[in-house]
């Protein structure tokens, strides 16, 4: 188990990794025009809860790679949810 000191720097260093790309996608979506990758995988999901705050600033999309793809009913279903502008996009 974890010391108490352990735990404290922990919390620490997630509240600033936390805040760091909060105020990063706050940034960005004042000056640009942000379309970001949505998918089933923990990455983009941890950059989705980063960017709630300006979700509506952003254009969200996942490639159709396949009919059956974790990537497309999981972002789909986040999406949903969300109400996020969403999109998949075909691959032709």
């Amino acid at each position: 188990m974890a010391s108490p000191k352990t735990l404290a720097r922990e919390k620490e260093v997630i509240d600033y990794a936390s805040s760091t790309l909060k105020g990063t996608f706050a940034a960005l979506a004042k000056r640009y025009n942000l379309v970001q990758a949505l998918t089933a995988g923990w990455d983009s999901r941890i950059l989705l809860g980063a960017s709630k705050e300006v979700k509506n600033n952003i254009r969200f999309y996942v490639f159709n790679l396949s009919e059956h793809s974790h990537d497309n009913w999981v972002s789909s279903n986040l999406s949903r949810k969300l109400d996020l502008n969403f999109k998949i996009v075909k691959m032709t």
